[in-house]
């Protein structure tokens, strides 16, 4: 078995043999639920192949990031959202800034 730290805010990527899997399944499942985390599972017969066990939340969470990325209008529509924001809080920032510099002045 190996330990892998996954760039998905702190969830860790294991590495098993399909043995180490059965003898393990329940506490590997309270893992997986409890902490985030994602099994690799190895054939054990040396063939390469490989399955991975992940929770249904980290499912669900994959699942409706391709449904978003994949709709390009959609993504199209939150980046322009997301420009207007940002330069609403530029504005704001800069507006305060300047209250803050003529405060200043004023003293």
């Amino acid at each position: 078995m190996s330990d892998v730290n996954g760039s998905g805010g702190g969830s860790s990527f294991r590495t098993m043999d399909i043995n180490e899997v059965g003898r393990a399944l329940m506490d590997l499942h309270e893992q997986i639920v409890s902490r985030n985390s994602r099994i690799e599972i190895t054939s054990g017969d040396g063939s390469g192949q490989r399955s991975v066990i992940i929770s249904k939340a980290e499912l669900q969470s994959l699942e409706q990031a391709l449904e978003i990325l994949s709709d390009s209008e959609g993504v199209r529509a939150m980046a322009e959202s997301l420009s207007k924001l940002c330069a609403q809080v530029e504005h704001h920032d800069d507006a305060q800034r300047q209250q803050h510099t003529t405060l200043a002045h004023a003293q």
